[in-house]
């Protein structure tokens, strides 16, 4: 009998194999949130969970206009302009803020046939 061939092939290894697939998470993780990162000076979007103050309170808690909210009062979208403004959002109990084209997303696709509904505010 022949002995077998070496393989020229190099398997990566088990933790190899976590640490490719670790980057790759932290990887996009990274582009999400640089995408979805709130600029100052444009329209951004304040989320809310469950059991905290509706969107609507915590702009007006940060002195913020109010352009859109969900029918459900979770999501609000305000202008920025000074700074500090995201943060004061922020100190004013919101879960989360975003650039404002993820909220109208939603809600275009909502709109589309999906479920949340919103209304405009009058300015």
């Amino acid at each position: 009998m022949r002995p077998a061939a070496p393989s020229t092939s190099n398997p990566v290894s088990g933790l190899g194999r976590s640490l490719i697939g670790l980057y790759f998470v932290v990887a996009c993780g990274l582009m999400g949130a640089a995408v979805l990162a709130p600029v100052q000076g444009s329209q951004v979007a304040v989320f809310t969970w469950a059991g905290a103050a509706n969107a609507a309170q915590i702009v007006a808690r940060a002195n913020g206009q109010l352009l859109l909210i969900s029918a459900n009062g979770r999501v609000a979208v305000t202008p920025t302009s000074a700074a500090g403004d995201i943060g004061a959002l922020y100190d004013a109990g919101a879960s989360l803020v975003t650039a404002a084209w993820f909220a109208k997303a939603c809600v275009a696709l909502n709109v589309a046939g999906l479920s949340v509904e919103t209304s405009e505010v009058a300015r």
